[in-house]
Parts: structure tokens; sequence; C-alpha cells
């Protein structure tokens, strides 16, 4: 009786390189390859549908004023996500067949507390979600003070010199706000 050499992970027979990237033609196969080598990576943990159970996560803010209080809140971390990273996009939003229009679709990366376990959490959202995540990030750095706007700047700087975005649209949405006050 002859011994089968086990296969090494990430190969398939007749194909050179290997590791974690998919090796299919068949766009739902690849998905499945690309989600399980997520997982690989640390991203988890991950379910048969390959996402991770964002009920799971925790964090919550509570003080007398609401999350405006400054130095008056109370924060629960457990189970939060400490983020890494983020990544953006604009998708086409597609409910039973029909356009719904342009969506965003953003994954917010990082530990969770507490543990050495990784997480990628998607959410979909319209442009009246954007601009309540935008504009609550600015009046919080509005409190926050010089240090946030100067890395603020910084940012929106080496996007532009990255040509990721012009500044010029930041202004012109700045004068029209000024203008309607």
């Amino acid at each position: 009786m002859t011994k089968k050499k086990p296969k090494k992970p990430g190969k398939k027979p007749g194909k050179k390189g290997g590791g974690n990237i998919p090796h299919t033609n068949n766009p739902n196969n690849m998905i499945k390859e690309l989600l399980s080598a997520y997982g690989q990576a640390g991203f988890g943990p991950a379910q048969p549908s390959g996402c991770a159970d964002p009920r799971t996560l925790g964090g919550q803010i509570a003080g007398p004023g609401g999350p405006h209080d400054r130095g008056a809140v109370m924060i629960d971390t457990t189970d939060c996500v400490l983020m890494d990273s983020l990544d953006v996009c604009i998708i086409d939003r597609v409910q039973g067949g029909e356009s719904q229009g342009e969506g965003i679709f953003m994954t917010l990366n990082g530990r969770i507390n507490k543990t050495e376990r990784n997480v990628r959490v998607g959410y979909i959202f319209d442009v009246d979600g954007a601009a309540a995540i935008i504009t609550g990030l600015l009046a919080l750095a509005d409190r926050s003070g010089p240090a946030m706007l100067t890395a603020i700047v910084d940012r929106l700087v080496a996007l532009s010199r990255d040509g990721n975005t012009h500044i010029a649209w930041l202004r012109t949405a700045l004068d029209a706000a000024e203008d309607q006050l």
C-alpha cells in the first residue's frame, strides 16, 4: 500500500505559486477562497457565510449630556475594536433587482480589545450616513483642539499629493456651509 503525499496548503496540482491566492475562475469559489484567506490572516471569526458576527462586538458611550460632553462620559470598551485601518469604496446599491443609487461600503479593521483576535467589520450606508460620520468627526475635531486639526490637515495634504482627493472641493463645501449660516 502506497501512502499519498500530503498536499501543501494553498497549492493546487499543476499550478505554480501557492500561498493564499485563489486559483479559480469561478467567481463564487474565488470569493469563498478570498474570505478563507482573510480568515487565515487573522481576520475573523469567520462563519460559514464568510462574515464575522458584529453582534458579538461591544462598546458603549454613556454620559449625562451624551457623547458631546467633554470628560463627562463613561465608556465600556468590552469587546470593542481597536481600529488599525479602514477601507472605503463607492458601491451601486441594488434591492430586488432595482438600483437604489450609489452607496458607501466601509470596513473598520482592528484588534478586538483584550484579545489577540482581529476583525474586519463592514458597513453599508448612503450619503446621509457618510455626512453624519464626517460631520460627527469634524465636530469632535473642533472640541478636541489643535492636535486633531493638525492631523486632519496633514492627512488631507497627503491625500491630495497622492492624487486621491482635491482640497478645493472641501473649501467649496465649507464656503457653502458658511453662506447658509
